[in-house]
């Protein structure tokens, strides 16, 4: 994925910052449905958004997340934290980068959010070796649990008039960053680069910084962070963090399933994500030209999975509908069941010579699945013909699919307390003895930011 290479000292101390895990996250937002695949890539490339590479000491302590480029924002989504939901569990990812629309289908769907994940991010929440994609991953932004203060780099070195800002270890994403010289009257808005998690601010021939500056920072949820800089030729810690409200209490799980599992009257009979090949002891499994339905000549105990990568979660659905017919008329030995499970297994029929539609109620399925099953419980030979395989959807359990929008990021739940700034007010005039809002870095602030990061992981 694209990358920007900051200094070496720079990407370790973010790293760091992003691996000190001691402060809870908070849900910010609904939960909304995507995907997510497995891709080595993310821990050995550079970010797009700026952060660096990271070392291999450090890089499984901290998940990061590549996301598709509508969802990435033009880099809106840098530095900011998502809880994901996979058929294993759930874990916290941050944004690094994004995959260019054309590199892949699932990073050109507009109305899908997709993650690439690390390896250790994956593992999380999937079993890499048997779900190489999570077709219905929950997702839902949350603040970073991140440790200390905000800080913020000045890479490519920076002069008087050209000054490129990384803000890093934050709570919430920054969206915007604006600059107020030591005279200036006013704020100016620094602009994103393309892409990334840094901001410029050019202005060669105008104002002109000199001495201690101002940076007023504004999260995606709206909250101000002010915070003055002695000086652009070394990291600089804020002293100050972006707060986690709103907070959403909902649930986070797996997205809902296509309901379709296969239906001859469409030109793909299987529905969208589910498949087929892992059906087990059949003599042969055709479509039918007389119908188009699935023929399934099953041996003893032999049956059809149809299969749904990353699993499907059965709260959301009532039932499982089918049409089937059977070359035994009287056939009695089909079961359903879900996943592994054949303690559960609920029997259908009889089956007929001609074509009848059977419910099989999921009232005692629970947890995610990873399969749904049709299976000859005999140890005799028989011809099932299959069509029109859906799920019946849960009214009582609603669910949101739609995407994040890559503005306005968070609605907020109460206007009781809105966002404000943390630190000076709009266009105050900067105090270099104001202690509240001081926060100066000194001639040694590598060495000072490496041991707040430490302090703050061991508090």
């Amino acid at each position: 994925f694209p990358s920007i290479t900051p200094m070496r000292t720079l990407s370790t101390l973010i790293l760091l910052a992003f691996a000190c895990v001691a402060r809870a996250a908070h849900p910010l937002s609904g939960c909304s449905a995507g995907t997510a695949v497995q891709n080595t890539n993310v821990e050995r490339d550079q970010g797009s958004c700026g952060y660096g590479l990271p070392s291999s000491a450090s890089w499984t302590t901290a998940s990061v997340a590549v996301v598709s480029e509508d969802f990435y924002g033009n880099g809106q989504r840098c530095g900011q934290c998502f809880e994901i939901v996979g058929p294993k569990g759930s874990t916290i990812v941050t944004v690094v980068s994004y995959c260019p629309r054309d590199s892949d289908t699932r990073c050109s769907n507009p109305n899908k959010a997709h993650f690439s994940l690390s390896s250790a991010a994956f593992n999380q929440v999937a079993n890499a070796t048997t779900d190489f994609l999570i077709n219905d991953l929950g997702y839902r932004q949350v603040s970073c649990p991140v440790s200390g203060d905000v800080s913020v780099a000045f890479p490519n070195t920076p002069n008087a008039g050209y000054l490129p800002i990384l803000p890093f270890n934050a709570r919430i994403a920054v969206s915007t960053v604006e600059v107020k010289g030591s005279s200036w009257a006013n704020y100016e808005m620094a602009t994103r680069d393309t892409n990334s998690g840094r901001f410029t601010w050019n202005k060669r021939t105008s104002n002109q910084l000199s001495g201690s500056f101002s940076l007023r920072l504004t999260a995606n949820t709206g909250e101000k962070l002010v915070t003055v800089v002695s000086s652009y030729s070394s990291t600089h810690n804020s002293d100050k963090q972006f707060s986690d409200v709103p907070e959403v209490t909902a649930d986070c799980r797996l997205g809902v399933a296509s309901p379709v599992i296969f239906n001859s009257a469409v030109a793909s009979p299987l529905g969208d994500n589910w498949v087929d090949d892992y059906s087990f002891l059949l003599i042969s499994k055709i479509i039918d030209p007389t119908d188009n339905s699935l023929k399934a000549t099953m041996g003893g105990n032999g049956a059809v999975q149809f299969t749904r990568s990353g699993g499907f979660d059965p709260v959301y659905w009532t039932s499982l509908t089918f049409t089937a017919k059977a070359s035994v008329n009287g056939y009695d030995k089909l079961r359903v069941y879900l996943g592994t499970d054949t303690s559960k297994a609920v029997s259908v029929g009889p089956l007929t010579a001609e074509y009848a539609t059977y419910t099989v109620s999921f009232a005692e399925f629970s947890g995610v699945q990873s399969s749904v099953v049709i299976q000859n419980n005999d140890g005799n030979t028989v011809d099932v013909w299959f069509n029109y395989v859906s799920l019946i959807r849960n009214a009582d359990v609603p669910a949101d699919n739609a995407p994040l929008p890559t503005t306005g990021l968070v609605t907020y739940t109460t206007t009781a307390n809105p966002p404000g700034t943390i630190g000076n007010s709009q266009n105050n005039p900067i105090d270099g003895s104001d202690s509240e809002n001081s926060g100066a870095a000194s001639t040694t602030a590598t060495v000072a930011v490496a041991l707040l990061v430490v302090f703050a992981c061991l508090m």
